[in-house]
């Protein structure tokens, strides 16, 4: 997995200060005859430790935060408690803006009406009919998979390290597999168009969504 450039840059920030303070208190003779008998070096000493100390929790405190897990069934029912009009103009504007960061799924019947992008992580949530309703996520986080058997959900891990996934409820299980096998070919830029007609043919035989 490539190195997240957040980290890198805690990195060299710490880097820099250990570098600032080595020169702060060079350890050389001539220095330490300049220093007076009367004057006590612990309070910088202390200072610099201190310093050093601080940027190297900071980090540790960074890494953690980065390396905790999404609560992948959190993330989807925050959009499931909205109810999206899929006429309405704005819904419009993001079903039809399908691209690299947004899969086009109106062949599973599915129709893209909230997105969330962010450094880390691309969020799409689909709506379709009979309640139906999926999310795909993608980035370079972890994700804390449910294990309720009510829910459908399918992670996968490239080789440039992002993470992908999607999460449904109450889905047909041949419909939301179908899907999931579309999203890697996709991913993968492989088009096979036996992959789309496996889409096709389990979405016309999928029982309704159970909301």
């Amino acid at each position: 997995m490539e190195e997240d450039p957040k980290i890198a840059a805690a990195l060299k920030d710490i880097s820099e200060v250990s570098s600032s303070l080595a020169a702060l208190n060079p350890q050389t003779e001539s220095t330490a005859a300049a220093v007076p008998s009367n004057i006590n070096a612990a309070p910088r000493k202390w200072i610099i430790g201190g310093a050093l100390a601080a940027s190297i929790a900071f980090l540790a405190t960074f890494m953690q935060v980065s390396q905790d897990p999404r609560d992948l069934l959190a993330l989807h029912s925050e959009y499931m408690d909205t109810t999206y009009d899929l006429s309405s103009s704005n819904i419009q504007l993001i079903a039809t803006n399908a691209g690299a960061y947004q899969p086009d799924l109106t062949r599973a019947s599915l129709t893209a009406v909230a997105r969330s992008i962010t450094e880390h992580e691309t969020v799409i949530h689909y709506s379709g009919k009979n309640g139906c309703r999926l999310t795909y996520l993608r980035g370079t986080v972890t994700y804390q998979l449910p294990s309720k058997s009510d829910v459908q959900v399918m992670s996968w891990t490239k080789p440039d390290g992002q993470v992908h996934a999607i999460i449904a409820t109450g889905m047909d299980a041949a419909r939301f597999d179908a899907i999931g096998n579309y999203l890697r070919h996709l991913n993968a830029q492989q088009e096979e168009p036996q992959v789309y007609a496996e889409l096709t043919q389990a979405t016309k035989a999928a029982t309704p969504c159970v909301g």
